[in-house]
């Protein structure tokens, strides 16, 4: 019962998800320290650099507190960092459905859409990479 509580695990490998993660990390943790983080993601995402900083540009503007990122090694996910993964595979898998649930309790519909609509930016720039 209590296994459904317990943190994501964070994946660091080289699939889409891993690098994702790697990305949002380095993305967030830079910008707090007003470093421009598109030098060091883009060795990561590579040309989906752009989309990357667009969607995360937008979900910092929509989300209701400050992004709350773990450091580059932890094993598991934060909980916003699970809510901006699960966007970015929902919109990979163009389910609009879950990502409504995904980001149901944060944000308002017009918001969920256009957050997810970035993310369907950036899984398409991945994609095409």
């Amino acid at each position: 019962m209590l296994s459904r509580f317990a943190p994501a695990v964070a994946r660091t490998d080289a699939n889409a998800e891993g690098r994702l993660t790697r990305a949002l990390r380095l993305w967030v943790l830079l910008a707090c320290r007003r470093a421009n983080p598109r030098a060091a993601v883009a060795p990561v995402l590579g040309p989906a650099v752009p989309a990357f900083a667009a969607f995360m540009d937008l979900a910092v503007s929509l989300w209701p507190e400050p992004l709350l990122v773990f450091p580059p090694c932890a094993a598991t996910l934060s909980p916003d960092e699970s809510v901006l993964l699960g966007l970015l595979l929902a919109a990979a898998e163009a389910d609009s459905a879950a990502a409504d649930r995904i980001a149901g309790d944060l944000l308002d519909p017009a918001a969920r859409a256009r957050l997810f609509q970035a993310a369907a930016r950036v899984t398409d720039a991945l994609a095409a990479a």
